[in-house]
């Protein structure tokens, strides 16, 4: 229903649901495309676009957990895909 949709608790799970998923994809596909459109985008018809941007937002957050986890083990290249990837959404 559309105002569900409005309330704070499943408009921030949703935006969850969509970081989720960005990570998930960016995990299985290293150097793939993040910010995907039209009939690519990740549950693109089921997100409103402030629900998406809220988990594109979201997703560099990750992004930068991840780049600090990997630091930690020294893996350099886990590292500079992930500030590649996170340089090319802000920037998009």
């Amino acid at each position: 229903h559309p105002t569900l949709r409005q309330q704070a608790a499943l408009k921030g799970m949703l935006e969850e649901l969509a970081e989720a998923a960005l990570f998930q994809h960016w995990l299985a596909i290293p150097g793939g495309a993040v910010l995907l459109r039209g009939d690519e985008a990740l549950l693109g018809d089921e997100l409103s676009p402030s629900e998406y941007l809220g988990g594109v937002c979201d997703l560099v957050g990750e992004i930068g957990r991840f780049a600090v986890r990997r630091a930690a083990d020294r893996d350099a290249a886990a590292v500079q895909d992930a500030l590649s990837t996170a340089v090319a959404v802000q920037a998009a």
